[in-house]
């Protein structure tokens, strides 16, 4: 039992990296636009599928040393991570975008998220069918990393893959200067949203709070706080 204890983490480190990837995205989703979009899972399937698509047209290449692909299945990636974007700000403009102007609940722009996810998902089964594809059906040997360790050749990198994808991320949000942009909607969640946008409950009664606050008319709203207090009319008269 003890023995199967190293085989179990690697496995579970590959599949919590690649399951990382997609919950950066989920989170990004979340404190920007406060609500869970629930089509974030579908938009991964279809670059999935996108990039399914580029490869069986153009073939996933001679494989490279121990790879079981070419340099054409990472072109495909590429396609389909551009595809893949165009589908998410077609979907904000159709869909979410439209619930914002009218300054919608979030509840309601969970419900439009799982709508959106529905219809997507759909589209897949419509389109791809409910078996398994493949990218490329080469064999591959897997490689002793570490005693009792073992993974393949194409494991490896999609885990070398990840891992430089997120420090890629993290020194993006850290460094650059468009980062900056990015921590400010994260705090201050009303900058993510559209300037068309209607002002909430909050905000409208707050600015209707400062413009009373500094109106000259401000101290005739009180009556009492002007008049004099009695102790002040006693001594006055006496």
């Amino acid at each position: 039992m003890s023995a199967a204890i190293p085989q179990a983490l690697a496995d579970g480190m590959l599949t919590g990296a690649i399951i990382a990837l997609g919950a950066i995205g989920v989170t990004f989703t979340l404190e920007i636009m406060r609500f869970a979009n629930f089509a974030h899972s579908e938009l991964l399937t279809w670059g999935a599928y996108i990039a399914l698509v580029v490869v069986v047209f153009a073939g996933p290449g001679t494989p490279t040393g121990p790879l079981s692909f070419g340099w054409q299945l990472l072109a495909a990636a590429l396609v389909a991570a551009v595809l893949t974007g165009l589908a998410a700000w077609a979907i904000d403009t159709l869909v979410f975008r439209r619930l914002r102007r009218r300054a919608a609940p979030p509840l309601t722009m969970v419900f439009a998220a799982f709508g959106a996810a529905l219809v997507m998902r759909h589209l897949i089964v419509l389109i791809w069918g409910h078996q398994s594809h493949y990218y490329t059906r080469e064999l591959q040997i897997a490689a002793e990393l570490l005693p009792g360790v073992r993974m393949l050749p194409d494991q490896i990198f999609i885990l070398g893959l990840a891992i430089a994808a997120m420090v890629a991320l993290h020194v993006f949000l850290t460094r650059s200067r468009t980062s900056s942009s990015t921590r400010g909607s994260i705090i201050v969640p009303s900058t993510a949203w559209p300037s068309s946008a209607p002002p909430t409950a909050s905000g409208s009664s707050a600015t209707a709070r400062s413009r009373a606050a500094s109106s000259p008319s401000a101290g005739s709203a009180h009556p009492s706080r002007n008049r004099p207090s009695p102790t002040a009319r006693s001594s006055s008269t006496g």
